[in-house]
């Protein structure tokens, strides 16, 4: 069974159509005024969960306070793919996300031995 959802990207709303075993990928990045930021994801259905969607949202930066690097992991069942509602969502809703994991380095306050 395909995964069909909303989700929101570039202030928009964007339907994605997912087939078991099928991942689709998206990053957008460049300088800015202190340095560079990057960012993007990945959404999945796995061949061996095909009922499971999952995302993995990442971002790397370095500003004048040094590089930070995060990244965040959920899923979602596909019962739930349309049931996030609230005023940034698409009217059919989007999907309820379970975090899965996250974390961040933060290489300058490494280097200062935090």
């Amino acid at each position: 069974m395909n995964a069909r959802f909303w989700i929101n990207e570039n202030g928009s709303p964007v339907k994605v159509t997912l087939r078991p075993g099928q991942s689709l990928e998206w990053s957008q990045g460049g300088p800015t005024d202190e340095g560079w930021s990057a960012s993007g994801w990945t959404l999945e259905q796995p061949m061996d969960r095909p009922e499971w969607v999952t995302l993995s949202l990442w971002s790397d930066g370095r500003d004048c306070d040094g590089r930070l690097s995060r990244h965040w992991e959920g899923e979602c069942h596909i019962t739930r793919l349309h049931s996030h509602l609230n005023e940034y969502t698409h009217p059919s809703g989007q999907p309820d996300w379970s975090e899965q994991g996250a974390g961040q380095r933060d290489y300058s306050a490494e280097a200062a031995g935090y």
